[in-house]
């Protein structure tokens, strides 16, 4: 790659007549070899410390561990790009590509006018902070102790999350020129149709806030409610039970006692009967009806009970 930027640089017609080979080039190389050195440390070596300091140290889960590392590695390799492009522009006399995305226009219309920079920019922002976002919710995560990392830092990060991810997109329409005097006639125009269509997607996703935010139903939380699940292994219920793991933009996911995963709409749990078996307090009588003959003894039958109970 490194050779193939050098010879570009030396034939100014290959890159629009706009670069000048000359001490400030070597430079822009200099530190583009640096940084790639460094990301390719990272990717080698520093993944595997980082982990190891996690799980040993911090005593972070294997999951989460591994969750966190692949956000920042894809973080990191924007960055990365980021400082080529910064480095192009500054020390490689690149700045001239900038016209040329700009004048390729995709989309010219009265209300809508996108070139090939607008979308890169906001792709490459989207991405940015879809990545980062994920690295700031593990890493919040890491600030509770251990043994409320899978409630409450759990609840925070869906909560980072999905806040996170609104903001983003947000954003990132902003970049590529669709502002709310733009999206205002368009969600008008296309009212009817998409209201239908995405009624229970935003639904599901309003309703994603009003559980997070309730605390009615929040991480950790062992809940029931009305469905059929597990049929394949033989299991014959009409009601679902489990732990609740995740509560994501769309569906809550909860595991049931047979490891399990169900995926249910955030909706259900408003607009449905939800028996939440830890809402207040972790500590409930689980009744086992069995029978015994006449004549067993009663403090033998007591004692096994007991045994067994303990």
């Amino acid at each position: 790659s490194l050779y193939l930027i050098t010879s570009a640089l030396l034939f100014d017609d290959i890159i629009f007549d706009c670069s000048d080979f000359d001490i400030e080039a070597f430079v822009g190389l200099g530190i583009i070899i640096t940084s790639t050195l460094a990301y390719a440390w990272f990717t080698i070596r520093g993944t595997s410390t980082i982990e190891k300091f996690l799980i040993e140290k911090l005593s972070f889960s294997e999951e989460d561990s591994e969750e966190l590392l692949s956000a920042l590695h894809r973080f990191l390799f924007l960055i990365l790009i980021y400082i080529y492009w910064l480095i192009g522009t500054t020390y490689l006399s690149l700045s001239g590509l900038i016209p040329h995305l700009k004048n390729w226009i995709i989309i010219d219309s009265e209300l809508i006018h996108i070139s090939a920079y607008n979308l890169l920019t906001a792709l490459y922002l989207f991405f940015t902070f879809y990545y980062g976002i994920n690295v700031v919710k593990k890493l919040l995560k890491l600030l509770f102790p251990k043994e409320k990392r899978e409630y409450e830092g759990a609840s925070l990060e869906a909560v980072i999350y999905n806040l996170g991810i609104l903001i983003d997109v947000i954003f990132s329409l902003y970049k590529l020129g669709l502002t709310w005097k733009v999206l205002l006639p368009m969600a008008g125009a296309l009212g009817i149709g998409l209201g239908f269509g995405l009624q229970t997607i935003l639904n599901n996703y309003v309703s994603g806030f009003i559980l997070m935010f309730s605390r009615n139903i929040k991480v950790g939380d062992f809940v029931e409610l009305t469905g059929t699940a597990g049929k394949f292994v033989n299991i014959n219920t009409d009601y679902i039970f489990g732990k609740i793991e995740d509560i994501g933009i769309l569906t809550t996911r909860i595991k049931t006692m047979d490891g399990i995963d169900i995926l249910v709409p955030n909706s259900v749990f408003l607009e449905n009967q939800i028996v939440n078996y830890s809402f207040r307090n972790p500590l409930v009588r689980i009744r086992i009806p069995f029978g015994v003959a006449y004549s067993s003894g009663i403090d033998k039958v007591k004692n096994i009970l007991l045994e067994i109970a303990n």
